[in-house]
């Protein structure tokens, strides 16, 4: 069974933030009594003042009362988000992805802007379409995972103990079974204790592999946007370059031998 109350408090807590019980009964136009009853999951306001709480908030009542995940008011930047499986703030960025990545870069749009926007947003479709991309968000999931399990074990990391025998000025297993004695009392611990850190030096060469191989995806994704068409000029003679150029040919060898004479 759902629970309608508390369902709305978490999230009427979540949009209100740090604001005071006064703030929030001005901007909504109700009293701090009503506000105080909804913050503890005493009463769920009814459609008259959840539709304030709507409005004062920017949220839809769909939200409030946890009918959807998505808070906006827009129903179809709701109903896309919701289909594609993201977050409203990425759903907006993708609508946007022109403006918003020509402003971060300070593009100068001057001529063509139509044109340049309409590049830039078929670079991101071509992009989320290409293979390399769904690779990359696979290989970036596995490497984040990766390194929450290792983070997990940090107590583990015999790294940390190599440090500090160091600093004492004791050698690494004399420190290590000293260690694991005091504190675990047990061979068997200090067996799991390695067998454990051999997992983390494991997981640690497979985030090394993913890098790489992230690495490598990207390089190939680049050389699909790469139409530059590459000319071996090692074949050419300076005459011929000259004039693919349009450079003075005494004017080049004016140069070359100033700077062999430097």
């Amino acid at each position: 069974m759902i629970d309608t109350k508390k369902i709305f408090a978490d999230r009427f807590r979540k949009i209100v933030g740090q604001s005071s019980q006064k703030d929030i009964a001005d901007k909504i136009g109700t009293t701090r009594q009503n506000v105080g009853n909804w913050l503890t999951e005493k009463f769920v306001p009814d459609i008259c003042a959840l539709s304030k709480i709507a409005s004062a908030y920017n949220v839809s009542t769909d939200f409030l009362l946890g009918l959807t995940d998505q808070p906006t008011n827009d129903k179809d930047l709701a109903s896309a988000a919701d289909y594609l499986g993201i977050s409203e703030d990425l759903a907006v960025f993708l609508k946007d992805a022109a403006k918003i990545i020509a402003d971060e870069y300070k593009m100068n749009i001057q001529n063509d802007k139509a044109g340049l926007e309409k590049k830039i947003k078929q670079t991101i479709e071509d992009l989320l379409f290409s293979r390399g991309f769904r690779q990359i968000v696979a290989s970036c999931t596995c490497l984040r995972a990766l390194c929450e399990d290792i983070l997990s074990h940090d107590k583990y990391n015999f790294d940390n103990m190599v440090r500090a025998a160091s600093v004492l000025g004791v050698s690494y297993n004399t420190f290590c079974n000293s260690l694991v004695r005091a504190y675990l009392w047990s061979d068997d611990n200090f067996e799991s204790l390695v067998d454990c850190q051999k997992k983390i030096n494991e997981m640690i060469e497979q985030c090394d592999l993913l890098r790489y191989e992230n690495f490598k995806m990207i390089e190939k994704i680049s050389d699909i946007f790469d139409k530059r068409e590459y000319t071996d000029y090692s074949k050419y003679s300076v005459e011929e370059i000259c004039k693919i150029y349009n450079i003075d040919e005494e004017m080049l060898k004016d140069v070359t031998s100033k700077k062999a004479g430097d």
